[in-house]
């Protein structure tokens, strides 16, 4: 006769035997009872791993929650300083055209005396050689010349105009 014991996950067959082979069904009885013993002790752990499993599952989720509002916060954050940066940056491109505008106005280019008259006005004054340049974008000019003055020494002559801004 055949019986079969169902157990979670495990099939337990048990056959008795005439009793010349009763040595050998006791081993056979005694291996099914340490297996059954081993199975059970392989569930309860699994049953443990699954809740520790569930528990650190539950705790990912918390932490994941907290980091998305932080990561929201963080966003906000930066969102707001995108935006006055933006202000910033537009202020300063204001002040950097009204400024450009300014130095357009206040070139030598656009002055009455201009540097070539500038120059013939030096040469006039006796001093040889008259040379300019204009910097910063004619904004300031450099005039320069030479003059030989009594007893052999000579005078250099350099003359710096920058325009009086009327502010």
């Amino acid at each position: 006769m055949i019986s079969l014991y169902f157990y979670y996950h495990y099939i337990s067959l048990s056959v008795p035997i005439s009793g010349r082979h009763r040595n050998a069904s006791e081993a056979l009885r005694r291996r099914n009872v340490e297996l059954e013993r081993d199975l059970r002790s392989s569930l309860e752990g699994e049953e443990r791993v699954e809740e520790e499993l569930r528990m650190t599952w539950q705790h990912v989720r918390l932490v994941e929650e907290w980091f998305c509002s932080e990561l929201d916060e963080l966003e906000a954050e930066v969102v707001d300083h995108a935006m006055e940066s933006r202000a910033q940056i537009t202020l300063l491109m204001e002040k950097l055209s009204a400024s450009n505008k300014l130095l357009q106005s206040l070139s030598l280019n656009n002055l009455s005396l201009n540097n070539e008259k500038f120059a013939t006005m030096i040469a006039e004054a006796g001093f040889q050689k008259v040379e300019y340049e204009n910097l910063v974008g004619g904004v300031v000019a450099i005039h320069l010349g030479l003059k030989f003055c009594d007893l052999g020494i000579f005078c250099l002559c350099m003359v710096l105009i920058t325009p009086v801004l009327a502010v």
